[in-house]
Order: C-alpha cells, then structure tokens, then sequence
C-alpha cells in the first residue's frame, strides 16, 4: 500500500499541471507526510511501535495524502467511501 499511494503522489504531481505544484507549500507537506510513512515503516520494522497500531497511523498518513491532492476539487471533505473510490481512481 505504501508503495502505492507514492506512487498515486508521485503520477499526480507530474499530470495535474504545473500550476498546484510551484507552490512550495504543498510540495512541502507532501515531503512531510512521505516522510511521516517513512519514520512509520522504520519504527515497525525495529519493534518500536506495535504493528497493527503502526499501519492504523499509515492509513491516516495515506488518506491526508489522498485529500492533499484533492484540495484544488470543488469538495475536498469527502468520506470514507468516497476515499476509497479515489483510491481505486488513482491506482487503476
């Protein structure tokens, strides 16, 4: 899933323009959220954080990510089920 959802930044950054991403603002948590997973997978891998708690807190980390790219739509509050049909939007 990890991999995935950088890989969903990743494509985003570079097909939706170039307008969003000059702003250095949102380069900058996108940095800082890719990071937070990074740290997460780090601290699970050397037992530092339980497992099951340790993928919860990547999950959310992921779904900041997912309404990150959606902040230039019309209604970036969206729900879980919603999230989920962006997640398949943007991994088919």
């Amino acid at each position: 899933m990890k991999k995935i959802i950088i890989s969903i930044g990743v494509f985003a950054m570079m097909s939706f323009g170039h307008q969003k991403y000059e702003n250095w603002k949102f380069n900058e948590i996108m940095n800082t959220l890719a990071d937070l997973e990074e740290w997460m997978n780090e601290d699970i891998f050397n037992g530092r954080i339980d497992k099951e708690l340790g993928e919860m807190y990547i999950e959310n980390i992921n779904q900041v990510i997912l309404l990150t790219l959606s902040l230039d739509e019309e209604d970036a509050c969206i729900r879980n089920q919603e999230l989920e049909q962006r997640i398949e939007k943007y991994t088919n």
